[in-house]
Parts: structure tokens; C-alpha cells; sequence
């Protein structure tokens, strides 16, 4: 697999390689005849190396290349070891279902760390184990630029107090590269206190029990008995101290050769660099030259295109000219015509106005005689009404009147025929004053038909503005000493 940056690749040399080993190496033998799972197993050498010794072992990781790279190179399906697409968060196992989780430089790549434990909890059998190590950031980022992989990372304090509140039992262990001595016993016995020397100039020494400013944290955690493990290293053969010694020998003459070539090399460039700006001031005279020629050329040029312009000019202004005397003779003509048309309209437009004049002496005839009609048809509605009244009252009389006799008739129990005739008289008076009140009622009704046509006519329109006018005027007060 290519190198990202985001997770280590077994091609990789140097530190790097020896740190990333070293955590599997030391996990080994917590591992022996139990199932694990490598969660986040990147391209597969932990989970293989791991197989060696456990039940089962499955990694996990959510990049799909990284996994197919696994399974391709570590001879994964023989039923020891196998890889599988998932997510720390959603881990992809049952319940109980292994004995140890490793997660080896995977904590601080996720952000929700407490998700995380509670999926490394739900699939680990009672009493199993998390193995766990993230770099110490204090110590990690000292000098460095941030890791654009990292989301969230930890220190020692912040580490233990997290893998403490998802664990009865955790043991902290430091990793860092050193270059040393070791002096270890030949026989395995007891295991004692581990003393470190450590200097910057060989005159003096530091002596720490455990492994100082260490860059990463390593951290078993159980709910169980704590298993027995100790302190281990891991040697290079092929990086010996003197050897490094050598090399950085053949490293600095290497370097001073390279210094004396890159004198050489600079000395060569300044000589270049010199030639390079001859030829440039020189390409930079000719190209003055060629342009001096090159503007001669173009003022030659555009004079024989301004002369070919003129000549053109001239023609056009002729052509012109001609037009212009074309456009001078039609504007004469189109302007006897419009004058002859404007005559026309004159005479046209004098009719019309006579013929508006006669309409209106028409309108002002057909308002006198409106005015004298409604006046007319108001006296005549007045009396009507004035002759309906006095038959209504006439009316109301007789029947009063015959109301009375009928009484007296009444009271008197006379049926005589003289009081018959004056009743069939009165009567007879009545029907008289019934039809007179009817036809009263029809002349009123048809005076009011006639007032009701009239305001509805044109004429009443058109000469409603002269009415208002006329109204106004009678309204106004005249001003003293006019008639």
C-alpha cells in the first residue's frame, strides 16, 4: 500500500517500524491461545503477526483497500486469521465474542472516545483485555506540526482517566526509540527495578525507573486479574551504535563532498548566470532594433493606408453630396404635399367645428325646452298631487259621514226610506270619488313616467353641467349696487 501518512505501511524503515513492532512483539504474549480483534488493523502485519500465536484473530478497519490489501497478503480465510470492513463505532462482532482488543494508534484518530470503549466493552468476553496505546501529546507534538489525521488526542493524565472510567484494572506503560546500552540478566528470575541513564554531552546523567519523556503510552486494561507482563525491548541488529557511528561519518564526508560539488555547482551558475545575462542585454538590443524597424515599417504603412483613406474620403463625400441633393429635391416635394395635406385637413377640421357648433346651439334648444318641460311636468305633478289630497280628504268626510248615519240608523232602529237615499247618495258619491282618486293616482303616475324618461333622455345629460351651473348662480348672493 502507498504511504498516506494515516497509517503505517510494512515498507516503511527506520523508527516508525520499530515502534509499531515493538507494540505487536510485546502484545504477543497476551495474546496466546486467545480470540482477538485488531481493530483499525491498517494493512494487516499486527493481525498476522498476533495469528501466530492466538485461537482467531479478526481486524477490522473501515478503509475497504486496506482491508482487500490484508486479506490478499497475510493469508487470511485459513481460519486463524481473517479482516472485515467496519467502523470503530459500529464495530461489526457480536456480543462476547473475544478476549482482547488491541488498538494500536487508533484512539486519537476518532473523536467520540467514549463510544468507542463502549463498543470495545460490548464485544469482550468477562474478564477479557484492552490493549491500548496513543502517542502523549505533551510529549508528540513538542516542536512538531499537528497531525492532520489526529482528531482528538490525549495526554498521560487525560489517557488514564479515560481507559480508568471504562475499567476496574489499568497498568501504564511509556514507549520511546533510544539509542543505548542495555545490560538485562542472562537468566530470567524476578523481575527489579529498571534503571535508565540517560545524558546529552557523556559528562552528565539523568537515572529515571522508567522510560523518560516516553512519546507513546501503552495501556492494559481488564475488569479481570491483571495478567503478568513486564518490560520489553526491541533490538535492531542491523542499527548498532557504532554502526550509527560509521554511518554518520560516511554521512558528514558525503555531506562535505556534496558541499564542495554545490560550490562547484554555484560557481558554475554564477558563470552562467553571467552568459545568461549577456545574452539577454544583447537579445534585448536586437529586439529594440527589430522593433525601431518594425515601427517604421508600421508608420509607412498606416501613411499609405491614411492616403487610401482620403481617396475614399473624397469619393464618398461626392457620392454624398449627390445624395444629399437627391434627399434636398424629395424633402421640396414631400413638403408641397404636406402643406396641400394640411389645407385639406384645415378646411376638413373648420367643417367639423361648424358642424360642432350647430350640435351644441342644438344641445342648448334641447335644454331650454327640458327645462320648460320638467317645469311644466312639475306644476302638473304638484296640482295632481295638490287634487289627490283634497279627493283624499273628501273621501274621508263621506265616509265619516256614512259611518254616522249608519249609526244613527242604528240607534234609532228606523228603516226608512230616506235614510236609505241619503245612504245609496253617499254612496254613489263615493264611487264618484273613488274614480276621481284613480284617475288622480294614473295622471300622477303617468306625470311621474314622464319625469322619469325625461332625466333619463341624452339631452337631460348633456345639459346637466348647464343645470349645476345655473343652481350655483342662484345660490350665489349678488353683490350690492348690480341688478
Amino acid at each position: 500500500m502507498d504511504w498516506t501518512g494515516e497509517r503505517f505501511v510494512s515498507r516503511l524503515g527506520g523508527e516508525i517500524r520499530l515502534e509499531h513492532h515493538h507494540r505487536y512483539l510485546a502484545a504477543a504474549p497476551l495474546c496466546a491461545g486467545r480470540d482477538v480483534l485488531d481493530i483499525a488493523s491498517g494493512e494487516g502485519f499486527g493481525s498476522a503477526l498476533l495469528s501466530c500465536v492466538a485461537e482467531s484473530v479478526v481486524g477490522v478497519d473501515r478503509d475497504p483497500e486496506a482491508v482487500s490489501f490484508a486479506a490478499r497478503n497475510y493469508r487470511a480465510g485459513t481460519g486463524t486469521l481473517r479482516f472485515e470492513v467496519g467502523d470503530c463505532a459500529a464495530i461489526p462482532l457480536p456480543d462476547d465474542s473475544v478476549d482482547v482488543v488491541v488498538s494500536f494508534e487508533t484512539i486519537e484518530h476518532i473523536d467520540d472516545h467514549t463510544r468507542f470503549l463502549g463498543e470495545v466493552r460490548r464485544v469482550l468476553r468477562p474478564g477479557g483485555l484492552l490493549l491500548c496505546s496513543t502517542p502523549d501529546r505533551d510529549v508528540y507534538r513538542s516542536g512538531e506540526e499537528p497531525n492532520e489525521f489526529h482528531q482528538r488526542e490525549l495526554n498521560e493524565a487525560e489517557f488514564g482517566a479515560l481507559l480508568r472510567g471504562a475499567f476496574g484494572r489499568v497498568e501504564m506503560l511509556g514507549q520511546r526509540i533510544m539509542a543505548g546500552s542495555w545490560l538485562l540478566p542472562l537468566r530470567p528470575r524476578a523481575p527489579g527495578k529498571l534503571h535508565i541513564f540517560t545524558t546529552d554531552d557523556g559528562l552528565k546523567y539523568a537515572c529515571s525507573q522508567g522510560v523518560p519523556d516516553p512519546v507513546y503510552l501503552f495501556a492494559v486494561c481488564t475488569d479481570g486479574p491483571m495478567p503478568e507482563f513486564g518490560p520489553s525491548g526491541l533490538a535492531h541488529e542491523g542499527m548498532r551504535p557504532r554502526e550509527i557511528e560509521r554511518l554518520a561519518g560516511r554521512l558528514r564526508a558525503e555531506e562535505a563532498r556534496s558541499a564542495a560539488a554545490r560550490a562547484k555547482a554555484d560557481a558554475a551558475a554564477e558563470a552562467l548566470n553571467k552568459q545568461t545575462a549577456e545574452v539577454k542585454r544583447l537579445t534585448r538590443q536586437a529586439e529594440a532594433r527589430s522593433l525601431d524597424l518594425e515601427r517604421a515599417r508600421s508608420a509607412a504603412e498606416e501613411n499609405a493606408r491614411a492616403a487610401d483613406a482620403a481617396r475614399k474620403q473624397a469619393r464618398a463625400s461626392e457620392a454624398e453630396a449627390g445624395r444629399l441633393g437627391e434627399q434636398l429635391r424629395r424633402a421640396n416635394v414631400e413638403r408641397e404635399a404636406a402643406a396641400l395635406a394640411a389645407r385639406r385637413e384645415l378646411g376638413s377640421a373648420q367643417r367639423q367645428l361648424e358642424l360642432a357648433l350647430q350640435r351644441e346651439r342644438r344641445l342648448l334648444t334641447q335644454r331650454d325646452e327640458a327645462r320648460t318641460d320638467a317645469a311644466g311636468s312639475d306644476r302638473k305633478a304638484a296640482r295632481i298631487a295638490r287634487e289627490l289630497e283634497l279627493a283624499v280628504g273628501r273621501e274621508r268626510d263621506l265616509l265619516a259621514q256614512r259611518d254616522e248615519a249608519r249609526a244613527e240608523a242604528r240607534r234609532a232602529g228606523l228603516e226608512n226610506t230616506r235614510i236609505v237615499e241619503r245612504l245609496d247618495a253617499a254612496a254613489e258619491r263615493e264611487r264618484r270619488l273613488t274614480g276621481l282618486l284613480d284617475d288622480a293616482r294614473r295622471a300622477a303616475s303617468q306625470a311621474n313616467n314622464e319625469l322619469r324618461t325625461l332625466r333619463a333622455s341624452r339631452s337631460w345629460r348633456v345639459t346637466a353641467p348647464l343645470r349645476a351651473v345655473g343652481r350655483l348662480f342662484r345660490r350665489t348672493p349678488r353683490s350690492p349696487g348690480r341688478p
